[in-house]
């Protein structure tokens, strides 16, 4: 008697009658429900639900409940409408106990409801796929082959599983079983049906140094959300957490520490990277177009911003901090590389003898220092390239002590502009695009302008561009590089203009080479400084210059027009 006035009341203070045409139940109704069903009196609740023809079952309300209050909201308590709290399914927590079919009762009581938050308290949560006998959900991971086999599965839409803080701790359990890899949490749909909605978020992850353990992993699925997680003890080649065919991500305030790649995407669109810690991992991202696939580009809409990348020890084996390969409208910008191979790396993917070039790439205020090679590089990191790459902005980056050249670029449309590069053991700007075997590539370095950056205190020339054509060389500023090299050198250059550019402290200032492609004509130096002792020359028969208001000595004296 007591639960049917409380409900009652309940009802009325909510404002709640039960008929045929109100149907919605509110979290107090069904908590109370549920409460008071569980408390004697078995009719009860049945009789209520009775009341109101064709109404809501019990998960029907949860999924109603859900629906009004957004996966984002704050968690209340574990008793809260739409989240399953892994205790209460037998989760023990103590890093002991094998707690993999627990949280998969969770899983499938979410999935039930039609999405929720699956919630893991503080402890350690040891998770296998080989638990029980029961092998988990095995898929193909294509970029890499082989079947992959995942201890937790989310395979319906909206669901979350939220973790207390990064206090919550998956322990990946090592396998016996012959497979490339054990996959802590797989988000996974299907080529006709995606997997929309899943977010992991405040989870830690101890990887136990496996050989081919994975945290994340997201196939064909939809508006993903990964955040604040940490990833530690990372043995594997393979990435930790992989996108691949998915659409709609976002990979943000997460911790990797150990290991090698932290982050995968292959034919994945629209990911966002942003406000990451990547410490002791060789490459923080690998975009790849797998060459097992279809035709078509790697990807696109692709943004990395305000990540830091840093390590103990100089990397010397790693491709770069971030590689991006075949993927198209691509954003980098303000993010800290510190002691990588190569600090940010865009090529492309050949697949069937079609290249798939990165085009429409910004690459933007980032710092990058004390790299092993190179701090941007845009084409092959060896010397050729055989892919004209285009509309490539690349704009006010800070690159310090990078041990081959500052910046390299290759393609058409490309734009360097207001770096600043300091100490680089190559050139500082490196714009060419050679074939060590037949001379220049058909695809060579076409409109392109290198235009007001400081380059100083580099081992070769600040400037250097090979097989050139029409390009801008304005408003640089170099100095103190290369005491062997012009500070500004140009080697087969046509209908290249150079303006307002000023040049001390080299072996000379600017030079004009006519070198293995035999051409170096048309080309324009106006209001030019260069203060060193041979400030301009040419070299090899490269007379066709035509110079206006520059001051400086000229080795030999150049046509005048």
């Amino acid at each position: 008697m007591r639960c049917k006035r409380s409900l009652a009341k309940g009802f009325r203070k909510a404002g709640i009658i039960v008929t045929e045409r109100n149907r919605t139940m509110n979290r107090w109704t069904i908590l109370t429900l549920v409460n008071c069903f569980l408390a004697g009196a078995p009719g009860l609740l049945p009789s209520i639900v009775a009341t109101a023809d064709r109404s809501l079952s019990l998960a029907q309300a949860l999924a109603e409940e859900r629906k009004e209050r957004p996966l984002t909201a704050p968690l209340v308590d574990s008793g809260s409408s739409g989240v399953a709290d892994v205790r209460a399914f037998g989760a023990i927590g103590d890093g002991k106990t094998d707690d993999t079919e627990a949280l998969r009762a969770a899983l499938a009581a979410v999935k039930t409801a039609g999405g929720g938050v699956v919630y893991l308290p503080a402890g350690q949560y040891r998770i296998n796929p080989t638990t029980a006998g029961v092998i988990g959900t095995a898929f193909n991971f294509s970029p890499q082959g082989g079947n992959w086999y995942t201890a937790l599965l989310i395979d319906s839409d909206d669901v979350t599983i939220r973790c207390a803080s990064q206090r919550a701790v998956f322990l990946v359990a090592a396998s016996d079983i012959g497979k490339r890899a054990n996959v802590a949490i797989a988000v996974k749909g299907t080529d006709w049906r995606p997997v929309r909605r899943a977010r992991i978020e405040g989870c830690a992850f101890n990887l136990q140094n496996q050989t081919g353990a994975v945290a994340l992993y997201a196939q064909h699925a939809q508006d993903v959300v990964f955040v604040n997680n940490a990833i530690r003890n990372h043995a594997s080649t393979i990435d930790t957490v992989t996108l691949d065919n998915t659409v709609g991500a976002i990979i943000a305030h997460n911790q990797w520490r150990d290991g090698s790649i932290a982050t995968g995407l292959y034919q994945s669109s629209d990911v966002t990277i942003a406000a990451n810690t990547f410490y002791n991992v060789a490459e923080a991202l690998d975009a790849d177009k797998p060459v097992t696939r279809g035709a078509g580009p790697g990807g696109h809409g692709i943004t990395v911003t305000g990540n830091v990348y840093d390590r103990d020890a100089l990397d010397t084996a790693g491709d770069a901090a971030w590689e991006i390969n075949g993927f198209t409208d691509v954003i980098i910008a303000g993010n800290t590389i510190r002691r990588s191979n190569n600090g940010v790396h865009l090529t492309a993917k050949v697949l069937n003898g079609q290249p798939y070039p990165a085009e429409r790439i910004t690459i933007k205020n980032n710092t990058i220092e004390a790299v092993n090679g190179i701090g941007i590089a845009l084409g092959d990191i060896s010397d050729n390239s055989f892919v004209n790459h285009r509309d490539i902005v690349i704009e006010g980056n800070v690159i310090h002590n990078s041990g081959k050249e500052g910046i390299r670029i290759r393609g058409t449309n490309v734009m360097v502009r207001g770096n600043i590069i300091r100490r680089s053991g190559g050139f500082g700007v490196e714009a060419a695009q050679l074939l060590a075997d037949r001379g220049y590539n058909v695809n060579r370095l076409t409109h392109f302008v290198i235009a007001d950056n400081l380059v100083s205190d580099g081992t070769r020339s600040g400037i250097y561009s090979a097989g050139g054509i029409h390009g801008t060389v304005s408003g640089n500023r170099v100095y103190h590089n290369g005491a062997m090299d012009p500070s500004i050198h140009l080697i087969d250059a046509n209908n290249v203009i150079l303006i307002g550019n000023s040049t001390s402290d080299g072996a000379e200032g600017i030079r004009m080479t006519v070198g293995a492609g035999a051409v170096g004509a048309r080309n324009l130096l106006i209001g030019n400084v260069a203060l060193e002792a041979q400030g301009f020359r040419s070299v090899g028969g490269a007379t066709d210059q035509t110079t206006l208001g520059n001051v400086g000595t000229y080795v030999p004296v150049l046509q005048q027009r």
